[in-house]
């Protein structure tokens, strides 16, 4: 784990939920940093956000969480309570070089492949931005796993300010790793692609 960042003002939810503790958290490769004290716990209270934030919006079958969740960077908005850090909103981010570093496939890849989605296309221009990056030796970065969990995306409120508060930790986290693309996708089912 990497970062954990006290908001200088205490932002708040609605009302309905009282003031709460909000804190930025940068999980980086919970694989690589599980002996660190609070890893563990993070990443479990990280995996049920996925589970909680997408249950009702996708069909039977799908997983919110693969491989590529253990060696990505997972960006948080978290509540700190007496059970510990509790994620209220985050979403996940993943390099080309840790897929290659861990032999997996690169999760735009991995979207754009199922068959029968008409995505022949899309598949051909992600992978030229792959080689392109590759051949400039250039840091490619796949984001991802948008989620809030229910109670907190149930007011227009809310979910402005977490999604203004995930925009700025993106840039940030970017701008000081060294993140020189990144390729992200919306879903128009949850309206991601107007995000």
């Amino acid at each position: 784990m990497s970062n954990i960042i006290d908001f200088p003002s205490s932002p708040t939810l609605s009302s309905e939920e009282g003031r709460k503790n909000l804190k930025i958290v940068i999980l980086e490769s919970p694989f690589e940093s599980w002996g660190q004290a609070q890893v563990p716990d993070l990443f479990k209270n990280t995996v049920e956000l996925k589970l909680l934030g997408y249950n009702g919006y996708y069909q039977d079958g799908f997983l919110p969480v693969d491989a590529s969740d253990f060696v990505g960077v997972h960006h948080l908005i978290c509540e700190e309570n007496a059970s510990g850090l509790i994620p209220v909103a985050g979403f996940r981010s993943v390099t080309l070089d840790a897929c290659k570093k861990y032999h997996l496939k690169f999760p735009a890849m991995s979207l754009l492949e199922k068959k029968d989605r008409g995505t022949e296309l899309h598949c051909e221009s992600v992978k030229k931005i792959i080689d392109a990056a590759t051949q400039a030796n250039q840091t490619l970065s796949f984001g991802s796993s948008w989620t809030m969990l229910p109670r907190v995306r149930s007011t227009a409120q809310n979910g402005t300010l977490l999604k203004d508060i995930a925009r700025a930790m993106l840039y940030s986290y970017q701008t000081e790793n060294g993140i020189d693309a990144e390729m992200c996708v919306g879903v128009s089912m949850v309206k991601t692609d107007v995000y």
